[in-house]
């Protein structure tokens, strides 16, 4: 819009011709920043798609088959190296609760254990107390015994200094019990 376009219309006065141009040129001033700030949006998401166009053609020729085949295998032998790695961990852990007279009978009690190849479910091997059982009544001189209270040897009062059923208190219990004179003896 030009001012002489304006003053070509009939009853304007320089007022109102002024008064339209300020609005025309802060519209035109808006509608410019507009297209501006559109441009640059268009040139971003040009600069996008060249840089993802450019990261695709790195793959021309790549088999996506292939890689989705290389990945299930890896995944696959992944997961059983780790059940292995936890099988052979619970092996571990059951056998160092079980006490063996020697190094050389753990051993062999545990390539037994392999051998028997038990089911592994949820952290433990299912039938494996079963098979120790079995191999403490088929070799029972691989185990240690466990007595339950061991006796005391030789004669005499046991440590501690007093004979059983001696009332007669040492100088500790003694010094004890003057510490704590609430206690009874």
């Amino acid at each position: 819009m030009k001012r002489d376009d304006l003053k070509k219309i009939e009853g304007l006065t320089s007022e109102q011709i002024d008064a339209i141009m300020k609005l025309h040129g802060t519209d035109t001033s808006e509608w410019n920043q507009k297209l501006e700030e559109q441009k640059k949006e268009v040139q971003k998401r040009d600069d996008t798609i060249n840089g993802l166009t450019e990261k695709v053609k790195t793959y021309d020729g790549v088999d996506v088959a292939k890689l989705q085949s290389d990945l299930s295998e890896w995944e696959e032998k992944y997961n059983k190296d780790m059940a292995a790695k936890d099988r052979d961990f619970a092996k571990q852990m059951y056998f160092s609760t079980i006490q063996f007279n020697s190094t050389l009978a753990k051993k062999a009690a545990m390539e037994a254990f392999d051998e028997k190849n038990l089911e592994f479910k949820d952290g433990k091997f299912v039938g494996a107390d079963e098979f120790i059982e079995d191999l403490k009544k088929s070799d029972p001189q691989a185990f240690k015994s466990i007595d339950p209270e061991p006796k005391p040897k030789g004669k005499g009062a046991p440590m501690g200094g007093k004979a059983p059923g001696s009332d007669d208190l040492d100088g500790v219990e003694e010094r004890f019990y003057e510490l704590n004179p609430g206690l009874k003896k």
